[in-house]
């Protein structure tokens, strides 16, 4: 018998590019693999060898390729990642890949836990995930755009080993976003000059540990080469904050901007020891949603809060934000995997 999956390569991926075009389910439609061509070649020629994803060909009993998937996003530190389902075949095929892929995640790579951001409406993709041992984790409401209006999102995930059913939290925050803003900030894009600085924060454990996330980057020459991509990608923003007096105070970032969908992932933080507890975390958060939501243009954001932080979760609340959600053993903390809690707001 045919494994369900094979590796992609320039002759598989001329094979999918022969299949009937059908556009590729949100949030993979602007995937260049999705759009075929020379952007495609392109991007497989940049990505062989890569340690954050591996794409695969899913074929039929008779060798025909018939879809592609993938594993990408891959987090070492914590061991978590993200399946693509570019083009899922429908049925048992799509079922077998799914369960392929969370093999190759498991058992090959040693993952922890892996996740899928699934459009509500994609039947299909849902019943080859919930049939692989995912569970409905969180569902981000008015996620994605499509022709008929904006359309809810589920967020799907496994743990490995795991089969339990997800811990329910309740959807709603406290309130909405209080006009208080607390200490005057400036908050600039972030230069050069400002490296020095985020690289020592995300570096610090007091820092990084509430946020749980891996070191900012690993030596400035590579904090140079990220920034210096930060235009060409597109879909990220930084920014380095300031009090009025020039003191830098801490940072904020918007990730994974769509313009699709007009939405993307917040991280904020106070990286001076000697300013926290002063109510500037929630005063950078208003700051950074204002870009967000004026100076980007998006319509929703969303952002992930470990659960044992009750500080941050009461501070992004305290900005409006709704809990949708809970990821279970999505973070590491100190060698131990906590639960992440999704969460919210659209304008």
């Amino acid at each position: 018998m045919i494994p369900p999956l094979a590796g992609l390569d320039g002759a598989a991926l001329r094979e999918i590019e022969a299949l009937p075009r059908r556009g590729a389910p949100a949030p993979w439609e602007d995937h260049p693999l999705s759009r075929g061509g020379a952007r495609a070649r392109a991007w497989f020629r940049g990505h062989l060898g890569s340690r954050t994803g591996q794409f695969f060909v899913v074929r039929d009993p008779a060798g025909t390729a018939a879809g592609l998937v993938g594993i990408e996003s891959v987090a070492w530190v914590p061991r978590v990642a993200e399946l693509a389902l570019l083009r899922l075949p429908a049925g048992r095929r799509g079922i077998a890949a799914v369960r392929a892929l969370v093999q190759v995640g498991f058992a090959d790579w040693n993952l922890a836990r892996l996740h899928a951001v699934v459009p509500e409406d994609r039947p299909a993709e849902i019943r080859a995930l919930l049939a692989a041992g995912f569970r409905i984790e969180a569902r981000m409401r008015g996620h994605f755009r499509g022709p008929r209006g904006r359309r809810d999102a589920l967020w799907l995930g496994v743990v490995a080993g795991a089969r339990g059913e997800a811990a329910g939290l309740p959807r709603r925050g406290p309130g909405t976003r209080s006009a208080g803003r607390g200490p005057e900030l400036r908050l600039a894009p972030l230069r050069r000059a400002d490296l020095a600085h985020t690289h020592r924060w995300r570096n610090d454990p007091e820092t990084r540990d509430p946020l749980v996330a891996k070191p900012f980057f690993l030596t400035p020459e590579e904090s140079r080469r990220w920034l210096t991509g930060l235009a060409r990608r597109g879909t990220e923003r930084a920014y380095f904050a300031r009090l009025a007096d020039g003191r830098p105070v801490g940072y904020g970032r918007v990730k994974e901007i769509s313009r699709r969908h007009g939405t993307g992932l917040l991280e904020w933080a106070i990286g001076e020891p000697g300013l926290r507890g002063r109510g500037l975390g929630r005063s950078l958060g208003a700051a950074v949603l204002d870009r967000a939501f004026g100076e980007i243009g998006l319509r929703r954001v969303y952002g992930l809060v470990a659960d044992w932080n009750a500080a941050n979760l009461g501070c992004v609340r305290s900005l409006g934000f709704e809990v949708e959600g809970r990821l279970r053993r999505h973070f590491v903390v100190a060698g131990r995997p906590c639960d992440a809690i999704v969460v919210g707001l659209a304008r």
